[in-house]
């Protein structure tokens, strides 16, 4: 059998295909093929490119909520199906491939402006009139929109997996958090083992919610609170309040991009303080309720409106400065969660926690809820984000089917999208011979990366299958010394393209663990902070943020042969097997996903090397 699971359109927009008779994971999202990082496109790009692989399915089940159950129409005065094949044609006829081709190509825009005006426009206002003056007055006006609404959203998903899709299957719509729950839990040890675990999903906002929090176990699972989004209009505009919304604007407040950079924000933080007003402020508006023994997240829409505004929100920056101001919502951010967790968790027992949801890719607030909550264990989703809410659909669908999930242990790491063959590489190298040159070095390639590391060299490293979720793990990822006190801001500015003051995570043998870092677990997803100790701090500043923690991905042979290797070689100079790791490609890119994007990268910066399946590439 073979279901595909998928968030299907927005921010994140993926597939997870698990195939049962093979026993095999597929899972890619839509922006490593746009290559435009945090894309708004829709699944129908990964139809489009990997049919072969996707064909035929016996379910088509999938997340489907970005719409919050498709009644957000209402709101939206019904305009939301409109924007959905908008940005599908825009796509088509536009073909951008990063996200710089989208802010500064006026030809680009311009296409945009005509697609909108010719086709949406006429639609948009047509639409407006009747829900103005029918849909929002009667309540057989709301349903016929709501119907229309789903009716439209429906027929959409179908069309989009027709090629791949030979039985004329229904799509089925699975709640947004569960999904996200189940794609925690039943990719854990816990569920493995048989042991029960309780689930936090915590997000901007998905079918009306922004958290829950569930206990599950091999044999059932319930919810036991849920915290509510709720809408409210402000600067003009339906916003919705959820803790995740309440740090995105003060990301897009800083000049940083919504939805992409909030990163940015925690790595500032590091450099300031809180500052007590703000922390007031976020302290009124967001506040935690018990019902019945039973805690949930509830939020104040007046002081919203009040305080969080545009002009309220830059007078606060001005006032308290960036470092400072970053500071207060990481700060607010850590505060909340952990003390709702201290609340909610049994305090008679230490207990298993999973994560998943969008916030969860906050490393230092999933360090905090380590040392600071009553957790013996914590598994943190490797695909947190939104794409992984389509590997959880899928999970879900495979539960109600009554199929084996036990094959998915052997999936330690998320190594999930395509791959791709020598013949394949050296084509597309040999079509670039004009710019590189290029060397055969085998299975010796992870002793040639060491050399070139331990001489300083910045490395870009493509081997294996493409990794599923937001982290770099060692398959297209950019390889560094450790040791240089330099690396970071050369890398940060010369090819990263980046803000100086962002850190970049260490790749750490299991062995060396535990004389790198305090209080540390073997975690291999980069999703969470460990603080380095003092004595070691000093070798390795690349690897340390300015507050004392690193992002590790902690390796084993078994993780990743090739990156072990390296490591290895490695730890034989530095006493220590560890090396910078960061994703493979170039700010506002998405990670490179085939050899062709891997080579684009690699002429467009100052890398020194590329090692890509056994070749080693240089410019000419």
């Amino acid at each position: 059998m073979k279901i595909i699971g998928s968030k299907f359109w927005g921010q994140d927009s993926s597939i997870c295909l698990l195939d049962f008779q093979k026993k095999n994971i597929f899972a890619i999202t839509s922006d490593r093929i746009s290559r435009i990082k945090k894309d708004n496109f829709d699944v129908g790009i990964i139809v489009d490119n990997y049919e072969d692989k996707l064909d035929n399915p016996e379910a088509i089940v999938g997340s489907f909520s970005t719409f919050d159950g498709f009644d957000t129409c209402l709101e939206n005065k019904g305009t939301s199906y409109f924007w959905l094949n908008f940005t599908r044609i825009l796509r088509k006829i536009t073909k951008p491939r990063f996200y710089s081709d989208v802010i500064k190509k006026k030809n680009f825009l311009d296409k945009a402006k005509i697609t909108f005006l010719l086709i949406f426009k006429p639609a948009f206002f047509i639409n407006f009139f009747f829900w103005k003056y029918y849909f929002k007055k009667y309540e057989k006006g709301k349903k016929i929109s709501l119907n229309f609404h789903k009716k439209y959203c429906i027929k959409s998903v179908k069309n989009t997996f027709k090629k791949i899709n030979k039985k004329n299957l229904e799509p089925i719509f699975y709640d947004h958090h569960s999904c996200h729950a189940a794609s925690a839990y039943y990719l854990s040890n816990f569920y493995f083992d048989g042991e029960p675990s309780y689930v936090l999903t915590l997000d901007q906002q998905g079918d009306h919610a922004h958290s829950t929090f569930s206990y599950f176990d091999k044999s059932k699972k319930f919810e036991i609170s849920r915290s509510l989004t709720k809408k409210v209009k402000i600067d003009g505009k339906f916003d919705i309040i959820s803790i995740g919304q309440i740090y995105t604007k003060f990301t897009s407040v800083m000049g940083f991009r919504e939805n992409c950079d909030e990163g940015k924000v925690e790595a500032l933080a590091a450099y300031g303080k809180p500052d007590e007003e703000i922390l007031q402020i976020l302290n009124s508006i967001i506040y935690i309720k018990t019902v019945e023994k039973d805690y949930f997240f509830e939020s104040n829409p007046e002081k919203y409106i009040e305080y969080l505004n545009l002009n309220s929100l830059k007078n606060l920056l001005i006032k308290v400065g960036k470092e400072n101001f970053s500071a207060s919502i990481q700060h607010w951010l850590e505060n909340t969660v952990t003390k709702y967790l201290n609340l909610a968790l049994p305090k008679n027992q230490k207990n298993n926690l999973c994560l998943a949801g969008g916030v969860i890719a906050n490393v230092i607030l999933n360090y905090k809820i380590y040392e600071k909550c009553n957790v013996k264990n914590i598994f943190i989703c490797p695909s947190m984000g939104d794409e992984g809410s389509a590997l959880g659909a899928a999970i879900i669908a495979a539960i109600e089917h009554k199929l084996d999930l036990s094959w998915l242990s052997k999936y330690k790491l998320p190594y999930w999208g395509p791959s791709f063959s020598k013949g394949e590489v050296f084509n597309v190298l040999n079509k670039n011979k004009n710019n590189v040159e290029f060397i055969e070095v085998g299975e010796k390639w992870p002793e040639a990366v060491a050399e070139k590391l331990l001489k300083n060299k910045i490395i870009g490293l493509f081997q294996g299958k493409m990794e599923f979720g937001p982290r770099a793990l060692g398959n297209r990822s950019i390889l560094a010394s450790a040791t240089d006190p330099l690396m970071r801001e050369k890398i940060n500015l010369k090819i990263k393209k980046r803000p100086k003051f962002q850190p970049f995570c260490p790749v750490v043998l299991e062995e060396d663990r535990e004389s790198i870092f305090y209080n540390s677990f073997n975690h291999k997803f980069m999703a969470t902070a460990f603080r380095m100790k003092k004595d070691i701090n000093g070798l390795y500043p690349s690897a340390t943020h300015i507050d004392g923690t690193s992002r590790p991905q902690i390796v084993e042979k078994n993780d990743n042969n090739g990156l072990y290797k390296i490591l290895k070689c490695i730890k034989k100079e530095l006493g220590h097997g560890i090396l910078i790791n960061t994703s493979f490609n170039l700010h506002g890119r998405s990670m490179v996903m085939k050899p062709s994007d891997a080579v684009d990268d690699f002429l467009d910066s100052n890398l020194d090397y590329l090692y890509i399946e056994g070749y080693e590439v240089r410019k000419k």
